[in-house]
């Protein structure tokens, strides 16, 4: 991820796609994050706030795949306003923080792998562009591709480690 470009505000929730992109990152960049609970759904729309009120800044919306399903329709907001925006999708198949505390604590896992749509098609079927880089080398150059157009660009990330 190297290449990405300084500067980026990047709205999304706290959890395990955080934690991911913070081990991997390698640009700097400003979080913009819900203050308090880690609010799911909260990142697509910040992200589109965000671009609208500073056209002129980048920005990444991070969002996790169960966050998404919340806002999943701001899609059309960011299509219909043509907005430069990337939106990276951590997709490991469910509330993965949630799901690997309870795994952890010896809890059974009830609720935490809902079943997810195919977000590549979509995104398409919203008008935006998609992506799906095959690891953490190829996703610089997404997100460059992706601010780099004029209209929103889903990128879906797959967790490796992600169960079925």
């Amino acid at each position: 991820m190297g290449s990405v470009r300084s500067g980026v505000d990047v709205p999304g929730p706290f959890g395990g796609n955080i934690q991911w992109c913070q081990c991997h990152r390698k640009w700097s960049f400003r979080w913009l994050h819900p203050n308090g609970y880690g609010t799911l759904g909260y990142a697509l729309p910040a992200a589109i706030g965000a671009k609208l009120g500073t056209p002129e800044r980048p920005v990444v919306a991070l969002v996790g795949d169960a966050g998404l399903l919340f806002t999943v329709q701001e899609l059309a907001t960011a299509v219909d306003e043509g907005l430069c925006l990337p939106i990276l999708l951590w997709n490991n198949d469910g509330l993965g923080q949630i799901r690997d505390d309870m795994i952890a604590q010896g809890i059974a896992e009830i609720g935490v792998s809902p079943r997810n749509p195919d977000y590549i098609a979509l995104a398409r079927a919203f008008g935006c562009r998609t992506a799906a880089p095959g690891g953490p080398e190829e996703l610089g150059p997404a997100l460059e591709d992706a601010l780099a157009h004029s209209g929103p660009t889903l990128i879906e990330m797959r967790d490796p480690g992600a169960r079925p």
